[in-house]
């Protein structure tokens, strides 16, 4: 709504400030050309606002449509540029590609062997170290049970131990005086 009110000529509103307003009759712009109230009021502004309003929306959506469509013109050029390349080339690529990962698979299959035959050889030498160990180890027992054997049978019986007899302590021999001292002032032991 209109913050003024259409009213009939002649009639007048009391505003805000209790003074009298009059409203005259709208004229129309054939009728009288130099009248320049016309052209102030609000409702002849309104459609050249909205107007301009439509004529930049208009102007910003011509521009970013020109700009998406030169963006996704060079993109897919570059897109189609990719796909039509030579069919003949992109062959020889994968042909190039299937041969190296025949060769690295070659490669792969080779170390596995490798593998297995290593460690079969490893198992081997294991299974022979261990069947050494045991004929050393029954060796070296059958060895022992005979030292400890001839130790047992071959040792010479001792002799009974002889009654000791109890030995008289020697007889207290006589005590003869000592020579006097070369030294002067020393005693005689």
């Amino acid at each position: 709504m209109s913050s003024i009110e259409r009213r009939p000529e002649g009639q007048t509103r009391r505003s805000l400030m209790d003074a009298p307003v009059t409203y005259r009759k709208q004229a129309s712009p054939a009728a009288d050309p130099g009248d320049e109230s016309t052209a102030e009021e609000p409702g002849r502004r309104r459609p050249l606002r909205i107007a301009g309003i439509i004529i930049a929306l208009l102007l910003v959506g011509g521009a970013a449509a020109y700009v998406w469509h030169a963006y996704v013109e060079a993109h897919s050029a570059d897109a189609a540029d990719s796909q039509v390349a030579d069919p003949g080339k992109e062959i020889e690529d994968l042909k190039a590609t299937i041969a190296q990962l025949q060769a690295a698979d070659q490669k792969i299959a080779a170390a596995v062997v490798a593998l297995q035959t290593s460690d079969q050889t490893t198992q081997q030498a294991l299974a022979s170290q261990q069947a050494e160990m045991q004929r050393l180890s029954n060796g070296l027992a059958a060895l022992t049970n005979r030292i400890d054997g001839l130790q047992r049978g071959a040792a010479p019986p001792r002799p009974p131990r002889p009654a000791v007899a109890q030995k008289k302590p020697p007889a207290a021999a006589p005590i003869a005086p000592s020579p006097p001292s070369p030294i002067p002032g020393a005693t005689p032991q």
